[in-house]
């Protein structure tokens, strides 16, 4: 595939063919490009709005693949999920925060079948979550949850939020920059975003085209620190605390001693290097950091 003449989505500075990817759900290549600037990496072509709701409406939150889940809504998926959660929230220091306010209202973006919504109901928060695919959404609605299925940028809200979350969600929006702006605009004066996203730190460039999260086209765009500070300063927020997990040593199960000690060293250096897969991130506007 011969490269297209493009600049960066998030600082639109020029970008350098890294390599092509093949998909197998779409049947084609996508070519990832790396910014010679702020080396955030973009996938092109950009997926139609229709083929990436075709992705997740189909099998993405119930046959497991390497980008996809095994039954969304089981209990096992939930459980895994909740914690990851609660680890990514105590190092953001999310229980000292909430005791600090009230009302306590909080928007999940790419909210999926609505754990975190739930997770917060349950700590009495008013809590709402929206998705764009109608078979979690629906799931999420028969469990009293208060979730709207539709597109982010299209909806209209009337309040504004303490707490908005993006987890593992930003990696596969077309247009991040209008989602941030929109999101900066809903923060209550003393809100923060809290998200998670794809890190290409040190084991994505080591890994290259196997590294495990790269899906196209689902994931999008594939950030770092640098070229996350530059979208978030766009809308005048600024990352507040930073840190990132997942090392190359994925989880075994009947691990080798060795297998399990170098597994520990890597993910402690992923966390304190800011190298790890996934980046967790607590953004808040300028003016409150």
């Amino acid at each position: 595939m011969e490269p297209v003449k493009q600049s960066c989505a998030i600082c639109h500075g020029d970008l350098r063919l890294k390599f092509a990817k093949y998909s197998e759900p779409v049947g084609k290549d996508f070519n990832i490009y790396v910014c010679r600037s702020c080396k955030n990496w973009q996938i092109s072509p950009l997926p139609s709005a229709s083929e990436l709701r075709d992705l997740y409406e189909n099998s993405y939150f119930s046959k497991r693949t390497n980008r996809g889940y095994d039954d969304y809504t089981s209990q096992k998926v939930r459980a895994s999920i909740v914690s990851t959660l609660e680890k990514n929230l105590a190092g953001l220091d999310f229980y000292t925060w909430e005791t600090t306010l009230t009302g306590k209202f909080s928007l999940e973006i790419g909210a999926a079948a609505g754990y975190f919504v739930e997770y917060l109901k349950d700590r009495n928060w008013n809590s709402m979550g929206i998705d764009i695919s109608k078979t979690m959404t629906d799931a999420a609605q028969k469990r009293g949850l208060n979730m709207i299925h539709g597109d982010f940028l299209e909806e209209n809200f009337t309040k504004k939020f303490d707490l908005v979350a993006m987890w593992a969600t930003l990696e596969h929006l077309p247009d991040p920059g209008r989602y941030v702006l929109k999101i900066s605009r809903l923060l209550k004066p003393g809100g923060r975003l809290y998200l998670t996203t794809t890190n290409t730190g040190f084991w994505a460039n080591v890994y290259g085209k196997r590294w495990r999260f790269l899906n196209v086209p689902e994931h999008i765009f594939y950030f770092n620190q640098k070229s996350l500070a530059v979208l978030f300063e766009q809308s005048g927020l600024t990352i507040h605390r930073a840190f990132s997990y997942g090392s190359g040593f994925t989880a075994k199960k009947d691990a080798s001693f060795a297998y399990t000690v170098f597994k520990k060293i890597a993910d402690r250096l992923a966390r304190y290097f800011l190298s790890g897969d996934m980046i967790v991130l607590d953004v808040r506007p300028k003016s409150q950091a």
